[in-house]
C-alpha cells in the first residue's frame, strides 16, 4: 500500500468521527506526531510519476471554482 492510499484509509477513519471531544484529542495526538516527524518527510520523493501526474491535475483543478463540492455534500456522501 503506498503513502497516499494509506492517508487516504486514515482520512476515511477520521470522517467517521462525530464528537467533537474526540476530533479535539486526535488533533493534539496528530499534531504532536506530525511535529516529531515532519522533517524527514518529503512526500514528493515517494510519489510515481502517475501519482505526481494525477496530483498536479487535481491541484490545477482544484482552482476552477466549478469542479469544487461543497463539504456538506461530501459529508453526505461518506455517511453512508
Amino acid at each position: 500500500m503506498s503513502n497516499l492510499e494509506i492517508k487516504g484509509n486514515i482520512n476515511e477513519l477520521i470522517a467517521k468521527l462525530n464528537n467533537k471531544e474526540s476530533l479535539e484529542e486526535l488533533a493534539k495526538i496528530v499534531e504532536t506526531f506530525v511535529g516529531n516527524h515532519s522533517v524527514d518527510d518529503d512526500f514528493d520523493n515517494e510519489l510515481s510519476d502517475l501519482e505526481r501526474q494525477n496530483l498536479e491535475k487535481a491541484i490545477i483543478e482544484s482552482k476552477n471554482d466549478d469542479n469544487l463540492i461543497d463539504h456538506e455534500t461530501v459529508m453526505k456522501r461518506f455517511k453512508r
